[in-house]
């Protein structure tokens, strides 16, 4: 698989487009753009088969990681979890969290790295983080830096981040147990990534309401949880 340029351009792979068509994109701008935009660009130029995890690593240029750690979240923002995403999603957010507290760049093992991600799921994806992303830039901006800079608070939110990506691998059939994990990665990679020190006390609190629920879910054990939840056992 060919390798890309991180920065220099989000462009995918020739191999996937007839024309080899590809997205040139500044280094100093892309950074600067709407992440909705860029989205919106991977969505219109999306190839016939999908991505694999690395073609959309690589085309998110210089936003990397975080950035897909958000738009892995999306699938997720709903109450109910979606079947067979959350382990693989959720282990190659965990593999993010511990390059992050490493300081390291992403290296996917190659079976996710070249684990297809369809077209019409894509496209579903995308369409979401689109509308999500649109709304957060209205309102974010640099602030409370102390929760976003500096080796501590890098090895921090890493290790938050890691403890929720462990809870949305969890692949339970119960409401918020996806969603709730969900919101904290997404409130704690934007807020890295914009240095909004708000959106990280989001994130903060989600993982609270994350860790609080499965705390209540473990110590009602299955019997209260066939009470609570009847109609998934």
């Amino acid at each position: 698989m060919p390798s890309l340029p991180v920065g220099l351009q989000a462009c995918l792979p020739k191999r996937a487009y007839p024309e080899g068509l590809c997205i040139e994109i500044d280094q100093k701008t892309h950074y600067h753009e709407p992440f909705s935009k860029i989205l919106a660009e991977i969505l219109e130029y999306l190839p016939p088969k999908g991505l694999t995890f690395q073609e959309l690593f690589l085309s998110l240029g210089l936003r990397g990681q975080l950035a897909l750690c958000m738009v892995l979240t999306v699938p997720f923002l709903l109450p109910v979890s979606i079947p067979g995403s959350s382990v693989p999603f959720g282990l190659v957010i965990c593999i993010i969290a511990i390059r992050a507290i490493r300081d390291k760049p992403l290296q996917l093992p190659e079976k996710y790295a070249n684990q297809l991600i369809g077209r019409k799921y894509l496209q579903f994806v995308l369409k979401r983080a689109i509308k999500i992303f649109s709304y957060l830039e209205k309102f974010s901006r640099p602030r409370l830096l102390v929760l976003t800079t500096g080796v501590f608070s890098q090895i921090v939110n890493g290790t938050i981040m890691l403890l929720v990506s462990v809870m949305l691998m969890f692949p339970l059939p119960i409401p918020f147990s996806n969603t709730l994990p969900a919101y904290a990665v997404l409130f704690l990679a934007a807020g890295n990534l914009e240095r909004d020190g708000f959106i990280m006390l989001a994130g903060y609190l989600m993982t609270f309401f994350s860790v609080t629920y499965f705390s209540i879910l473990f110590f009602m054990g299955t019997e209260g949880l066939i009470a609570l939840f009847p109609w998934l056992f």
